[in-house]
């Protein structure tokens, strides 16, 4: 059945080419319809009768326009279907660009809401976490510091308190773990107080638990180890019970195996070994326990917080020498595990909240360009017959099909962008995160709501109009359109310049002096077995066969062609090292608990022409510096220029770990974090 070939020729010059080929295929469809539905002659009238009516909208009757267009519900929505299938069909780039738009936004809000939901809002992976609190210690004179409790503060906050049904304490080191091929390898253990496990209710593989009797200075050589390195060790968990590990060149009974439980890093560790007691642990100055406790029921923040104030003026009156000034704080586990993701993830939230409206804005504002553009076609659809509801379901199955498309663009999207945003942060610690289905069917809707309005709009404006060669006389077309015009530069506006405020602030980090040449500049980390390498802080630095140990590597890091120069230095250039008092000479002496707190790092010669510092005044650390020569001291210039003035610090005296430093240079200032 072929078409008036004339009448078809006619209906082609009428509309505009780009309009074309959906309008004629729309009407051979529906000139084969109405042939099987009647017979071929009243389908050429009727094709006749529609072509006219396109340059001639008079001629034909009202009444009688699409008199052959069936009512049928069912037929409606399958040509709507089909109409709106070939029309976007025919603007592949367009479907692309509003497809895309919306699922940018749509899918890093949800990677983003999801990382925040899994991070500040589902409860910890341990029993009672709600109940769980983390204490660190502070100095009244120099605010929060969240350092660790010394192993006696330790000891009488346990006996002491009234509002903890539970407490525990742990210490992380490293250590080496002689595996079955003989090398040794680094894990990370912690020595810890048995109530950690029943208090954070571990599961347990095999085996048992430490027990209270094993924990002191004469506590036994037993380990608990994780399950994952029972079975890269053993194969099977349940056959390492019995066995033995070597640590630090020490043996170790194995007499339980326990899953390990990340986030909080007293359970996310490779094997726990009962917390014994050496000199530094029993010295009050010396924090090195991380404390962690369970809440009675009732005991609310305030209650808390004042039970360790009375604690710490207790210690303050009992040992003023070390606990002057010295008080405690108890913080929730939860918030001590996100406080480092805060403000990554705040800012992420703001930037992307912007990024999906502006995401919805520019798509809405090209549909609706889009359709403002197809105002001929559907003058000419209106003047063939076709009522404003073929139209707008028409547009309906669009804004649904591309809202549909972005749906799907997005929840791919999302999978990606929570694995690299959860690599990102480091936050793959908090497990099981991944796209929240609540916040991807919010971002589909408003997908799909910004593509429903837009065609809502469209459909609204629709009305047959006068024609003239396809082109619709409308006197608002060309101010609609500059003002979405506008609205999409306004949009594109925003978003350039939020992109040039980022790209300024992080030019501007970029740009910051750090103080020390960080090109080509590497840092490795060394950890002795204290075994071998004993570190006595009554001593320090008079630890000669660590410091000899140290002088091997230094001299055989040198000899290698590519190194130009080597140091040692307790922390890298980018921590700010210990916290120390200190007391410059000819100052008035006070308490140990008032003076002024500075970032000490200790370092070997050599080390500042590694980082390429500057030396202000006096001379740099020499290697006669060494554990049995005086005592020397570097100072950096703003410790020079505020306790020493226009005399200077070199030759000068600065007392701190209760022994008289001489100063014998000082150099440039360190940016530390």
């Amino acid at each position: 059945m072929k078409v008036p070939r004339l009448a078809r020729l006619i209906l082609a010059r009428s509309v505009r080419r780009k309009d074309r080929p959906y309008i004629l295929a729309e009407m051979d469809e529906e000139f084969e319809r109405v042939a099987s539905e009647t017979h071929l002659r009243a389908a050429r009238r009727w094709y006749w009768r529609e072509a006219l009516s396109a340059i001639l909208p008079g001629m034909m009757p009202k009444h009688r326009r699409g008199r052959h267009v069936s009512n049928s519900s069912n037929r409606v929505i399958r040509r709507a279907l089909l109409q709106s299938t070939r029309s976007l069909r025919h603007q592949p780039l367009f479907v692309v660009s509003v497809m895309g738009t919306l699922a940018l936004g749509v899918s890093a809000a949800t990677a983003v809401f999801s990382l925040a939901e899994a991070v500040f809002f589902r409860p910890l992976p341990y029993r009672g976490s709600e109940e769980l609190v983390v204490l660190s210690s502070y100095d009244l004179s120099g605010g929060l510091d969240d350092r660790d409790i010394s192993g006696p503060d330790y000891f009488d906050i346990e006996s002491q308190n009234r509002v903890f049904d539970a407490i525990a304490a742990y210490e992380l080191v490293p250590v080496a773990l002689e595996n079955r091929d003989g090398y040794g390898v680094k894990i990370e253990v912690a020595r810890t107080t048995p109530e950690l496990f029943n208090m954070l209710g571990v599961e347990l593989v095999a085996g048992r638990l430490l027990a209270e009797s094993e924990v002191g200075p004469a506590a036994p050589k037993y380990v608990v180890v994780a399950n994952r390195l029972a079975t890269d060790l053993f194969g099977d968990p349940r056959t390492a019970i019995g066995a033995t590990l070597s640590l630090d060149s020490e043996s170790f009974l194995i007499i339980g195996v326990i899953q390990r439980s990340p986030p909080f890093d007293a359970l996310d560790v490779d094997a726990w070994v009962p917390l014994h007691y050496g000199p530094n642990s029993l010295r009050r100055r010396a924090g090195v326990l991380r404390v962690v406790a369970s809440l009675r029921e009732g005991a609310g923040p305030e209650l808390v917080q004042a039970d360790l104030d009375r604690i710490g003026l207790a210690l303050e009156s009992a040992f003023p020498d070390s606990n002057l000034g010295r008080r405690y704080v108890a913080r929730s586990l939860k918030e001590v595990l996100v406080s480092e993701f805060e403000p990554a993830l705040a800012a992420l939230t703001l930037a992307v909240s912007l990024l999906l409206l502006i995401a919805v804005v520019n798509s809405s504002g090209l549909l609706l360009v889009r359709h403002v553009q197809r105002k001929p076609e559907f003058a000419i659809r209106a003047a063939l017959g076709a009522s404003r509801r073929d139209i707008f379901v028409q547009l309906l199955f669009e804004g649904l099909l591309i809202g549909v498309g972005a749906g799907v663009l997005s929840l791919t999207a999302a999978v990606l962008l929570v694995g690299g945003a959860t690599r990102f942060l480091d936050s793959s610690q908090f497990v099981d995160i991944q796209p929240n289905a609540l916040t991807l069917l919010a971002g589909i809707s408003i997908a799909l709501a910004a593509s429903l309005l837009a065609t809502v709009v469209a459909a609204w404006s629709v009305k047959p109009g006068s024609l003239v060669r396809g082109r619709v006389a409308s006197k608002h077309t060309g101010r609609t359109r500059s003002l979405l015009l506008a609205g999409q530069v306004a949009a594109t506006t925003v978003l350039i310049v939020c992109v040039a405020l980022l790209g300024r602030s992080l030019q501007r980090l970029v740009d910051v002096d750090p103080g020390f040449e960080y090109q080509q500049l590497v840092a490795a980390a060394i950890d002795l077995p204290s075994v071998t390498y004993p570190t006595d802080m009554r001593v320090y630095p008079r630890w000669p066969m660590m410091q000899g140990f140290y002088d091997r590597v230094v001299l055989e890091l040198e000899a290698v062609p590519s190194v130009t120069a080597a140091s040692v230095a307790w922390h890298h250039p980018m921590k700010r090292g210990w916290l120390t008092r200190f007391l410059p000479e000819g100052a008035t002496e006070i308490p140990l608990g008032e003076r002024e707190r500075v970032n000490l790092r200790a370092i070997s010669s050599g080390y500042l022409d590694v980082v390429g510092a500057r030396v202000r005044a006096g001379r740099d650390v020499a290697k006669t510096d060494g554990t049995e020569s005086d005592r020397v001291v570097l100072v950096n210039r703003s410790l020079d220029e505020r306790f020493f003035g226009d005399a200077g610090a070199v030759g000068k005296r600065v007392q701190f770990f209760g022994e008289w430093w001489r100063v014998i240079g000082v150099v440039d200032d360190f940016k530390s974090h």
